[in-house]
């Protein structure tokens, strides 16, 4: 089996950091855990905001890319919210996707409104 020798810790971190970037892009930026669980997490949200059945889910885990302009809008909406990213409060406030989800975010009471459904 091959394997691979780097000399420092940090030559290990940016070939983490380049592979990280190469598999997954835009969920392995601001993602702590890494890019694999940011996806993982994206992908259990989605599935439960759109009631996906898991063909669905293969597809989106298949090509991820494909939802990066959904993923934008989901980020954006777990730092508004702190990361209480409920898809059932959400249908309860009749959101039922990613542009009425990005319309309503950008509404200043939004954040209030969240809370109190939840």
């Amino acid at each position: 089996m091959a394997y691979m020798a780097f000399k420092t810790k940090q030559d290990w971190n940016e070939f983490q950091a380049k592979m990280d970037d190469a598999m997954w892009g835009v969920f392995a930026q601001d993602a702590p855990e890494g890019g694999y669980w940011e996806l993982v997490s994206f992908t259990e949200f989605l599935s439960g905001f759109y009631m996906m059945d898991g063909g669905d889910i293969l597809n989106v885990l298949e090509k991820p890319h494909r939802w990066t302009n959904e993923y934008t809008v989901y980020k954006k909406f777990q730092k508004l919210v702190d990361g209480e990213t409920d898809y059932e409060t959400l249908h309860t406030m009749e959101i039922w996707n990613f542009s009425e989800l990005e319309d309503k975010i950008d509404d200043a009471h939004f954040y209030k409104t969240y809370f109190e459904v939840i």
